[in-house]
This record gives structure tokens, C-alpha cells and sequence, in this order.
């Protein structure tokens, strides 16, 4: 089985099957049967409603396998862990849900009236009539949020961040969701972006959605845009990549048993059952065991494979990194055998990483924006994601080691 394969057919079928009535996003993973995963990577057709096979139309029935792939058709918003309810969040084409939304708001833009800025966070309160809030879903039209952030800012953010003072369903507790990056060598295709036509923007890259505001999730987040998607080849004429050093062997987390140093992007806190905002660094016994070492809030770092797959060193100062194969515990140490890997590894499968470190961006800009029911009500609130974003601003700094900036001034 060849993922990279199948995340191109997924690719490929994406706008023909986004044109079917119901059908909110594509993606892929593992195939779920009576909610065990099996052994069968799926193009992931994510519904509004799944129904008996015998309610639904023939001409709008997903095969079983579609360009010789298995399918498995999931309802949106029934996932049952976090890593379902993030990857589900990622690929969701919210340009389609906007669309069938706007066909009954009236022509006139909302009014902004309401509208303000509090330190440097944008305060945006729904409006009834062209209501962003999507109450029966606990969703948002996070097209028509930022369409209505952009009618008091103009379009020079990089990133848009969110927040809301009403209830998200979001399992996971921040998402990020791309539209755009042109960077290639990282694998960034397996996020299946939408691009941002229809955004209104010729600049936005992607947004994030946040519950959570400790320095994992933070980073986490920002960090999607570049990471963690890339497989592994052990020589050059392998057939096909390995993603044994991501979360589950599928793109999109670095796998908790992947030495990844200090870096936010990893699922560890929830794979190894620590607390809210943990992960692991792993020491190497040199006897065949690994002993964890906690990493907290003000400790992450994006490890030097991170910072290569940002474009900001290259690949010669990467060196060596290893994934634990076949891990078990003893006492409060793994055991498992070390297999080591280097950034050459990570080009076989993936083609060097451009633009180079040369040319890469170093500087964003995130724009924060609180939804809001009640304008008037938000002061307290927005004024505490003000300090947010400000130690957010600060960490990402220190996790790029100052080589990448981000400004979140409006």
C-alpha cells in the first residue's frame, strides 16, 4: 500500500466529489469498521448526515473504492478522539458550507457597527442576519467570520486566528485549517488545500481556531503550516515512503515515539497520557533504553528537522534524529530499537525543500479575531487574549530560535 498514492487519487477526485449534494470535505486515513481502525488507508469522505445506503440516491452514493482506493464515509462532527476531530477540521472545505449558507442572507453586508478593536485583538460581533454562527452544528462559517473581520482590516495578515466566547465543537481544542503554501519538499499536498480563492484575500495563507492557549497548542497550530507531513525513505530507490516517524504512520503529527527534541508537533501529551500541554524529549541509554524527559509551557522548541521544513536552516545543519521502532515499556523507560535517520532520509522521499533557507519568509503577520455574540460583553475576555497573543508572539520567536518572526499587531 503506497499512501502517497492514495493521498494523489484523494487529491485528484476532491472537486468531484465536493460537487456532490451533502459532501463537505475529503481527506484520508485509516478506514474505521464498527469503530476499529483497520489496516486500510481510505480516501475519507467527510457528510453532513450519514444515511442507510437505501435513503440515499444512486447518482449520489460514494463507492467502496473510487480509483482503485477504498472509501469510508464519515459524518462531520461525530468523532470520537482528538486526533479524528483535528484531521476532520483540516480537511472540512468551508468555502462549500459558506456558499449554501449565503444563498439565503440578504445582498447587504452585515453591519460592523458593533465592531472594535481591544488592545491588539479584533472584536467581531455576529450579526443575525448574516449570522456566522452556526448554533445546530456548533460550527462556524469561518468564511463568513473572516469575511466580516476583513470589512475593518485590510487584507495584510498571513494568518487569522480565532476565538469565541460561544460553544465550538472542537474535540481537539485548536485546529489549524491551510488554504495556501507554496513551499515544496514538505509534503504540504497532504493537507488537500482549497486554496483561498473565494476568501476574499490575496494574501491569507491559513486560519486557526483556538480553546486552548498553553504553549503547545499555540505552537502546535502555527507550526501545520509546515509540518508534520513528510514520510521517510532508507535509500534512494525505495519504492515508496515510510511514515513510521509520524502520529499513527499517516501525515500530519510527528509520532510520540519519533525524538523530536522539544517540538510542539507531536500528540504526545495525549499518546502517552501526560498532562494538558506535555510532551517528551527522549534520552538515549545507549543500552537499548529511552528515558522521557518533560517538556512544558516556555520549552518548546521546533527540532532542527522542524526548522529545515520551515526554510530556516538548511539542510546541512539538520544532522541526525532517530524513531524508536517497536517501543515497550519497562518501568519508567521504553525499550525499543533506535533507528537512525538524516535529512537525506527526509529528501529521498520528499525532493529538496523550496524555496531554500536563502529565500524562504521569515516574517508573518496573524491577525487575533474574537467572535462574539455580545460586543459589549467581550471586554474581559478579549482583553485576556490580548496577553495571549503577546506570549504567543514571544514563544514563537524562541521556538524558531529567532530565526522566524510573527507580528500580531492589527
Amino acid at each position: 500500500m503506497n499512501i502517497d498514492n492514495i493521498i494523489s487519487v484523494a487529491r485528484n477526485l476532491r472537486s468531484a466529489l465536493l460537487k456532490q449534494p451533502g459532501v463537505l470535505g475529503v481527506g484520508h486515513g485509516w478506514k474505521v469498521t464498527a469503530g476499529q481502525r483497520t489496516s486500510r488507508y481510505a480516501i475519507v469522505v467527510y457528510v453532513g448526515e450519514k444515511r442507510p445506503l437505501a435513503q440515499v440516491p444512486r447518482d449520489q452514493r460514494i463507492p467502496k473504492r473510487l480509483g482503485g482506493v477504498p472509501t469510508d464515509v464519515v459524518a462531520v462532527g461525530k468523532a470520537k478522539h482528538r486526533h479524528a476531530d483535528e484531521r476532520e477540521h483540516r480537511f472540512i472545505n468551508y468555502l462549500k458550507i459558506h456558499g449554501e449558507l449565503a444563498k439565503s442572507r440578504p445582498k447587504m453586508p452585515p453591519s460592523t457597527a458593533r465592531d472594535r478593536v481591544i488592545g491588539n485583538v479584533a472584536v467581531i460581533e455576529d450579526d443575525p442576519n448574516h449570522s456566522f454562527i452556526l448554533s445546530a452544528r456548533k460550527d462556524v462559517d469561518w468564511v463568513a467570520a473572516y469575511k466580516k473581520f476583513r470589512l475593518t482590516h485590510e487584507d495584510q495578515y498571513d494568518f487569522v486566528t480565532f476565538w469565541s466566547d460561544f460553544e465550538v465543537n472542537c474535540e481537539c481544542g485548536a485546529f489549524y485549517c491551510g488554504l495556501v503554501n507554496p513551499a515544496k519538499g514538505i509534503n504540504w499536498e497532504a493537507c488537500l488545500p482549497g486554496g483561498r480563492a473565494g476568501w476574499g484575500s490575496q494574501r491569507l495563507l491559513g486560519f486557526m481556531y483556538f480553546i486552548r492557549d498553553d504553549d503547545a497548542a499555540l505552537l502546535q497550530e502555527i507550526g501545520h503550516h509546515w509540518m508534520a507531513y513528510t514520510g521517510f525513505k532508507t535509500k534512494p530507490t525505495d519504492k515508496r515512503a515510510s511514515y513510521r516517524i509520524c502520529l499513527d504512520n499517516q501525515p500530519g503529527h510527528w509520532s510520540s515515539y519519533f525524538d523530536d527534541d522539544a517540538s510542539p508537533m507531536d500528540y504526545d501529551e495525549s499518546e502517552l497520557d501526560l498532562p494538558t500541554g506535555v510532551s517528551v524529549d527522549w534520552g538515549d541509554n545507549d543500552d537499548g533504553t529511552f528515558t522521557p524527559r518533560r517538556v512544558g509551557q516556555g520549552q518548546y522548541r521546533f527540532c532542527n528537522l522542524d526548522l529545515y521544513l520551515m526554510g530556516l536552516i538548511p539542510p546541512e545543519e539538520v544532522g541526525n534524529f532517530y524513531l524508536i521502532r517497536n517501543p515497550r515499556r519497562v518501568g519508567g523507560k521504553i525499550r525499543g530499537t533506535r533507528v537512525t535517520l538524516n535529512v537525506n532520509n527526509i529528501i529521498w522521499a520528499n525532493g529538496t525543500r523550496r524555496p531554500s533557507v536563502a529565500k524562504s519568509p521569515k516574517s508573518f503577520t496573524n491577525a487575533f479575531v474574537l467572535l462574539t455574540k455580545n460586543a459589549s460583553q467581550a471586554t474581559a475576555l478579549a482583553r485576556k487574549i490580548d496577553h495571549v497573543r503577546e506570549r504567543y508572539t514571544a514563544a514563537f520567536a524562541a521556538a524558531t530560535g529567532n530565526r522566524a518572526h510573527v507580528s500580531t499587531t492589527l
